[in-house]
């Protein structure tokens, strides 16, 4: 996994300059598991995650509403063609009505629980939400009633001035939709996965694979392809059922498939497979089965009143749909891998949309005088996107065969390292430049004209060599196209270990080895010469980042820490616990860090969290940063010049932020720092009565310092020292309540984080707080006359 190297400071006139930024736009998403789709007036709105995104199907552009901050869309809807209503249900109980401009007309919150369906009846939109029914009138924003004692809904619909409601409990409940009164009650023959109304036919999807046809109005029978019919049905329930586990039945329908298109072979494991999803259209169902989609057309009545049943095979797909459905002569197809799949019944033939089909591994970003753009890369493809100030969109895409690991930009170029070595192509057209065949590589990172690639345990370091074959602004290019004799061998050097990342400095004095022996190693770039080597990660180190002074680094390991380092004498300044795996420097005090959302840090302070799915890599760039999600890359940019603390919100965190503080009394800072480490080592070592001194010791060196001076001490102590101070302090039962309150509130400034996140510092609370009641009865007692 990797995030290039190439970096600039932001340029700042004051030391304590904070920078907020602000969310623009997101790219990137199409479709995920959890997504539902509806088409209408020539769009498609797709849902993913709390968002909803409208594809034109004719230009494939897509603009994209957030309709809920918390929570996820979980029901579409959409009525009405030209004048189209959208209603969208979320997973809390929200439902939100748009127009097709995707203004919002009316909202309302119906309960706390998921909205499981909808479905329009002219003005009146039935929602199902765990075990009622809610009638909600569009037009006067009211509800009109609620339909109770309705357990487990799993198909909702209206028909003939009906309103049916099928449950788990295989019953189909029938309301009157005028007076909302139960009229009929309809056991079934098993369990249901889906209804829909065709025509004047309620279907009925069994879990098992039967489809089974109910006439409202004539009740007639339908007859299998083939004039076999279907076994009885229930009393009063007229019908015929196609199954597509039956074998006697099923048998017929693929006779059926044969006679239509000549198919042979194949046909029955084809119709064994799981529904997936069905529609109705002009008269015909389209049943999704995983990877084949199957259309059920009705004859005309014969003249004994009856209908037969055909089945014919659309298409064959290489890869599993899940959703899909239907706008003029063409399917929309919701594909597993992020894609949307446009098949055209009669032309039989497919177009698409397509972005990442598989998480984003890499992520750069190449600054010009013309454009910004945002380099990602998944297993199989890297994608240019043009970032302005209120969006962001694909410029161009690079299929590439080899599995790729890592990308950084170089020159005006992108390097990508894959199974075969490592690759350059053209940022401006996306056309390879050259090649050089290394084996599988891991890691590609670049630092101005600086190249370093690890493959296992061996480590190249190059120097590119001419300029860069580059457009300028008239349009003329300059210089000679690289090639890969344009690369410049420095150095080869074989570790005794695998290496898991590389980085270069941001002026290519310093460069990072880690290895899987847990350790990073910092060598002088020029001479290869050991400055220090950093241990303290318990496991391999995913990715780390220098200081733009090159006086800090910041690492994150798998062991789910994240560790800032000072490169003057190879300290460990700070330990984070953040399950994080990238981060970047803005300068030497802030940081940005992709874990739970994009945690923005000064010194040791959290000033804010950006609340975003699944953030993976971040990447940082003068007045803007972007980070990516398994599929998508969001744009972010500067919205203040200084961050202001904020109230805590829905949106972000906001702490009050950590002035510069320097060290008075470097005595008590010693000897404090002298007591934390013993201390360690006595617990390392259970030597128990040492320990107990050593906290006499630690209690009387805190009850001589001063307030201002104790908040800089605890400031310079990594996690680990803030959970041994909590043991510590629990020992401290009968020492002055003030002092010990003191260092505690201290500790909750420092180390707010921690301190939450630990039960420990629960425990220090209750015994605080029941001796501070305590004194307060027996003052009280002492003061009663």
């Amino acid at each position: 996994m990797s995030c290039a190297p190439q970096k600039a400071v932001c340029c700042t006139p004051a030391a304590d300059f904070v920078p907020d930024y602000a969310y623009v736009n997101v790219a990137g998403e199409i479709c995920n598991r959890k997504s539902v789709i509806e088409c209408a007036g020539g769009k498609a709105y797709v849902s993913f995650g709390g968002r909803m995104y409208s594809w034109n199907l004719r230009t494939l552009e897509s603009t994209h509403l957030d309709v809920f901050k918390s929570g996820t869309v979980s029901s579409l809807c959409v009525y009405g063609d030209p004048a189209l209503s959208v209603a969208v249900g979320s997973d809390g109980g929200m439902v939100k009505i748009y127009d097709s401009d995707l203004s919002i007309k009316s909202q309302v919150r119906l309960d706390n629980r998921r909205v499981s369906e909808m479905v329009f009846c002219e003005s009146l939109l039935l929602v199902a939400v765990h075990k009622s029914i809610y009638v909600y009138d569009t037009v006067a924003e009211e509800v009109r009633a609620r339909l109770d004692n309705v357990a487990s809904i799993v198909g909702l619909g209206a028909s003939h001035g009906m309103i049916f409601v099928c449950t788990r409990e295989r019953v189909i409940k029938v309301w009157d939709m005028a007076s909302f009164v139960q009229r009929d009650f309809v056991m079934l023959q098993g369990a249901v996965w889906r209804i829909r109304f065709l025509h004047s036919f309620l279907v009925i999807f069994y879990e098992d694979g039967r489809i089974v046809y109910h006439d409202l109005e004539k009740r007639c029978r339908i007859k299998a392809s083939g004039g076999a019919a279907a076994d009885e049905q229930e009393e009063g329930a007229h019908g015929a059922e196609c199954s597509m586990d039956n074998e006697d039945l099923k048998q017929k329908i693929v006779q059926g498939f044969k006679e239509e298109v000549g198919g042979t072979g194949g046909t029955t494991a084809c119709m064994e497979k799981r529904l997936r999803d069905v529609r109705c259209r002009d008269g015909k169902l389209y049943v999704l089965c995983s990877k084949r989609l199957f259309v059920l057309e009705h004859s005309a009545a014969g003249s004994c009143g009856e209908r037969s049943l055909h089945v014919r095979d659309l298409f064959g797909a290489k890869n599993a749909f899940y959703r899909l459905d239907l706008i003029d002569d063409e399917v929309i197809l919701l594909e597993r891998e992020n894609t949307i799949k446009i098949f055209n019944v009669k032309r039989e033939t497919f177009r698409g949309i397509q972005y990442h089909e598989s998480e984003i591994i890499g992520l750069d970003v190449l600054r010009s005088k013309a454009r910004t753009c945002v380099f990602t890369l998944s297993r199989h493809r890297c994608i240019c996107w043009e970032a302005n100030k209120s969006k962001i969109t694909k410029r161009l895409s690079i299929e590439l065969e080899a599995a790729t690991s890592s990308l950084s930009v170089l020159k005006g170029m992108v390097m990508v390292a894959d199974k075969e070595g490592i690759k350059s192509f053209s940022a401006e057209t996306g056309e390879m430049v050259f090649r050089k065949d290394l084996g599988s590589c891991k890691t590609v990172q670049c630092s101005g004209n600086l190249l370093a690639v690890s493959s296992g345990s061996v480590l190249w370091m190059y120097s590119l060599e001419g300029v860069s074959n580059v457009e300028k602004d008239g349009g003329k290019k300059e210089g000679a196209a690289h090639t890969a004799e344009s690369l410049s061998e420095l150095r080869k050097e074989e570790f005794a270990d695998e290496i898991s990342y590389v980085r270069i400095s941001e002026r290519g004095k310093l460069i990072g080895v880690a290895l899987y022996d847990t350790r990073i190693y910092v060598y002088e770039f020029r001479t290869f010469g050991l400055r220090f080597t950093l241990y303290g990660h318990s496991l391999p180190v995913s990715f780390f980042d220098f200081s733009p002074d090159s006086k800090k680094l910041l690492s994150c390991g798998m062991d789910k820490l994240v560790k800032l380092w000072g490169l003057d004498f190879g300290e460990c300044l700070k330990t984070f616990h953040e399950n994080s795996r990238c981060l970047q420097f803005l300068n030497s005090d802030i940081f940005l860090c992709a874990a739970e959302g994009i945690r923005y840090y000064r010194k040791h302070a959290l000033l804010k969290t950006f609340k975003t799915e699944q953030p993976l890599l971040v990447r940082l760039k003068n007045d803007m940063f972007v980070c990516s999600s398994f599929y998508s890359v969001s744009l972010y940019k500067m919205e203040r010049y200084e961050m202001v603390q904020e109230s805590e919100s829905d949106e972000s965190e906001a702490c009050g932020l950590v002035k510069t503080v320097s060290i008075c009394n470097t005595g008590q800072h010693d000897t404090f720092h002298t007591l934390l480490d013993k201390m360690h080592s006595c617990r390392r070592r259970e030597v128990g009565e040492e320990f107990g001194k050593l906290c006499a010791k630690l209690y009387e060196l805190v009850e001589n310092i001063d307030l201002a001076e104790l908040d800089k001490l605890l400031s310079t102590i990594d996690t680990h020292s803030v959970l041994l101070l909590a043991d510590i302090m629990k020992t401290w039962d009968g020492k002055n309540l003030i002092v010990v309150s003191r260092l505690f509130m201290s500790l909750i400034r420092v180390h707010r984080g921690a301190v939450r996140e630990h039960r420990a510092f629960f425990s220090v609370y209750e015994t605080l707080l029941q001796r501070l009641k305590e004194l307060r009865r027996i003052a009280h007692h002492n003061w009663d006359p």
